[in-house]
């Protein structure tokens, strides 16, 4: 190929790549839009139909964009393995609930009868009750389709949204994890294997006390992007509900835990499962679990991937402690800590293991599991 061929077909790749990045970022943008707007309207809000079908109505645009993006999504071998890790079947309600809303809302008001009217509330009372599950994820995997390993630059400076991260986690607790006991359930009666096999013996705490933080977050903003660390949190949590971390003859507990400390938002994730092995938190090992396709958990690792370094460029620090269960009597300082320095002038990542790392991690963990810290600062 001549060195003109070879110009041209790099000019081509990168209006390609233009494109796509416009598209994409289009995308995002419609994905905010519509989380603004139902954040801002309640549905048991004095509002006329005609108010609220208005307000939709002019939201069709949005709603196009963001079916389009499902679409794009799906035609993205590594952005659909994504979304089915981190959103399964709530994609397909999502993407219902907007087909019909699409429908209602491409229609003239006047033809609606009052089944209609009743059907359009529905819906959209479908729609709120997984749409911020599904935002956060969805807008972590667009995020991921423009820089995989670091936020981009116009999102670099998005502040975390408490009330967003408060109905995720009620989300969560409330309709998720029921979900998973049910679905181990069926896997058990049928004979088959699940993951979340062992999950209606652990003991999980969710007790976040929401009024004590808001007081607490008066007057503050939270650094961070709502959807990459929340989508983290949750991919965090459901790692330490795997059947793979337990230790035999033990019932595994975890606990959620956020707090305000020292003009930073804290995020907590901890596990009593077995631990981590040193490579699992070295950077230099290939087995590393924020690389793409490794976990600690034997998982797929998707969850996980680049996190460190996409939380780093936030400016957000996350620390990982890990205290094993020893295989043998070799293995006598089974501790392991990581920090992603947080992206700071001043900070660096660092990684202990062993006597080295035996400090940080018994001051955290007294027995046996796995710790992640996530560090917000406020302004």
């Amino acid at each position: 190929m001549s060195d003109s061929e070879l110009s041209l077909r790099g000019e081509l790749l990168k209006n390609s790549e233009n494109k796509e990045t416009e598209l994409v970022t289009s995308f995002v943008s419609s994905l905010e839009s519509l989380n603004d707007f139902l954040l801002a309207n309640d549905l048991f809000e004095n509002q006329t139909f005609e108010t609220y079908f208005l307000n939709v109505s002019n939201l069709k645009a949005d709603v196009d964009e963001v079916l389009s993006a499902v679409r794009f999504v799906k035609t993205q071998d590594k952005l659909i393995k994504q979304m089915e890790h981190d959103l399964k079947n709530i994609t397909q309600r999502v993407f219902a609930s907007f087909t019909i809303l699409n429908k209602f809302i491409s229609n003239n008001i006047f033809g609606i009868t009052t089944e209609d009217k009743a059907m359009f509330f529905d819906v959209l009372f479908l729609l709120r009750e997984n749409w911020y599950r599904f935002y956060v994820a969805f807008k972590d995997i667009l995020l991921k389709a423009l820089s995989e390993s670091i936020v981009p630059i116009e999102n670099q400076g998005s502040l975390l949204d408490i009330n967003v991260l408060k109905k995720v986690f009620y989300f969560f607790s409330s309709s998720e994890l029921p979900g998973l006991l049910k679905e181990a359930e069926i896997y058990k009666r049928a004979g088959q294997f699940s993951s979340y096999q062992g999950i209606q013996d652990r003991k999980v705490n969710m007790d976040v006390d929401w009024d004590v933080l808001s007081e607490h977050l008066v007057g503050k903003k939270i650094k961070g992007d709502t959807a990459v660390v929340t989508n983290f949190v949750l991919n965090a949590l459901r790692n330490s509900l795997k059947k793979r971390i337990e230790v035999e003859g033990e019932h595994t507990e975890l606990r959620l835990q956020i707090f305000v400390e020292n003009d930073e938002l804290v995020i907590k994730v901890e596990d009593t499962g077995k631990g981590m092995e040193d490579k699992h938190l070295n950077p230099d090992s290939k087995d590393f679990i924020f690389l793409s396709g490794n976990s600690g958990t034997g998982s797929t690792g998707l969850g996980l991937s680049y996190i460190n370094t996409r939380l780093a460029s936030m400016g957000v620090e996350l620390r990982v402690f890990s205290r094993r269960v020893a295989e043998s009597s070799a293995d006598d300082k089974p501790f392991v800590y990581y920090s992603n320095g947080g992206g700071k002038k001043d900070f660096h990542m660092s990684f202990y293991h062993g006597e080295d790392a035996e400090g940080l991690v018994s001051s955290n963990i007294s027995k046996h599991g796995t710790l992640f810290e996530i560090y917000l600062p406020l302004e």
